[in-house]
């Protein structure tokens, strides 16, 4: 039973009609994929890459580039939405993506790091 963040749908609506949506989850196909399914939220987005399908788990490079090559986009045109500093936005930096972290934990960050508190606060770094 998995529940979703507050604003999910509302930001995702936003998003789906002006961006490519891809998802990078460390998390295995068969488990991912019904997440996707029973929330509603996978005709959002376009690719689902995972790290079984990667061979490596987030942060390392080798998913992020692999990702990139799925999504058929380059890293300077690509932003990484996550909840995890060390696998999703310090992999995404050290990898040449631009980042918003999504900390609902309202943990301290670096002044030059984006970051929202609720997910329909991404709006206003797009």
């Amino acid at each position: 039973n998995n529940k979703l963040f507050e604003g999910a749908y509302e930001i995702l609506e936003h998003l789906y009609p002006n961006y490519k949506l891809h998802i990078i989850t460390n998390g295995f196909n068969e488990v991912q994929y019904k997440k996707l399914e029973n929330s509603g939220l996978s005709k959002y987005f376009d690719k689902i890459i995972t790290s079984e399908d990667a061979g490596v788990k987030k942060p390392n490079p080798i998913i992020f580039k692999y990702a990139l090559s799925i999504a058929e986009a380059s890293s300077r045109e690509s932003i990484m939405i996550g909840d995890n500093w060390e696998a999703d936005i310090m992999g995404a930096i050290e990898n040449g993506l631009d980042a918003i972290y999504f900390n609902y934990e309202k943990q301290p960050v670096g002044a030059n790091i984006k970051s929202v508190h609720q997910l329909i606060e991404i709006k206003e770094y797009l």
